[in-house]
């Protein structure tokens, strides 16, 4: 049976659930992962890309839950279209997701992965695969994905704030990210813009307007009932 794979925003999600292995989605943060493969040693104000890395793994590994409020815009090369979504991005340790925008909502207990869209009218649900490489919505959004090149590029200002300057390219040629320019709160240690560029050249910017940590969210955010009349596609009975 041919692969499927369904595009939410800058997510894919295949058979598999939700494995977003070297994509995006949304949203990003391995804490095997800090502190392996290339760094640049370049310092700005005596800071590394190592001590950005090590400050970004201390942020995950602190936080039980998040709420994320961003901005996601999207520019397609071939088209030179542009599309822009608010969305709000709701995590709980250890595979709890709910991403939603004006488009689509997506949701994981750990268990199930339900993806909705009120356009079409359509649910498709699949079993959660959990994926040490995977980019997943919490490690995208609040550090770095696993298996990348990193470099310390610099400082800039952003939000009126003086940010550190991230830029990431994969370690496999074959990835479908190609490139991510990140900046960094220096406060709170989180990415608060990201720039992703994939094999089609398409430009997809992350704004993150405001993150709030531990503020104790329940399971129940994290199920999902399909409103009256939706068609559901279940992609665990198909295999």
């Amino acid at each position: 049976m041919e692969m499927k794979r369904y595009l939410i925003g800058k997510f894919i999600f295949r058979p598999s659930g939700l494995n977003m292995k070297r994509t995006i989605l949304i949203v990003a943060l391995a804490s095997a992962m800090l502190g392996s493969g290339f760094v640049s040693t370049q310092a700005v104000d005596d800071v590394t890309a190592v001590d950005i890395l090590k400050h970004l793994q201390e942020t995950y590994r602190s936080a039980k839950d998040a709420t994320i409020e961003f901005t996601q815009t999207v520019k397609f090369t071939l088209t030179n279209a542009v599309q822009t979504f608010h969305g709000t991005l709701f995590m709980k340790k250890p595979n709890y997701y709910r991403f939603e925008n004006e488009e689509q909502t997506i949701v994981t207990n750990g268990r199930i992965v339900w993806s909705y869209s009120a356009a079409n009218h359509q649910v498709v649900l699949d079993d959660y695969h959990d994926d040490p490489h995977a980019f997943t919505p919490d490690r995208f959004l609040l550090g770095l994905p696993r298996d990348y090149y990193s470099a310390l590029v610099g400082k800039e200002k952003l939000q009126g704030k003086e940010m550190y300057v991230l830029r990431l390219v994969p370690k496999e040629e074959q990835a479908f990210v190609r490139s991510l320019k990140l900046w960094v709160d220096p406060e709170q240690w989180v990415a608060r813009k990201v720039i992703v560029i994939d094999v089609n050249e398409t430009e997809t910017t992350y704004m993150l307007a405001r993150i709030t940590f531990n503020t104790g969210l329940g399971n129940s955010l994290f199920e999902f009932s399909a409103p009256k009349g939706t068609e559901v596609v279940d992609l665990r009975k198909q295999k």
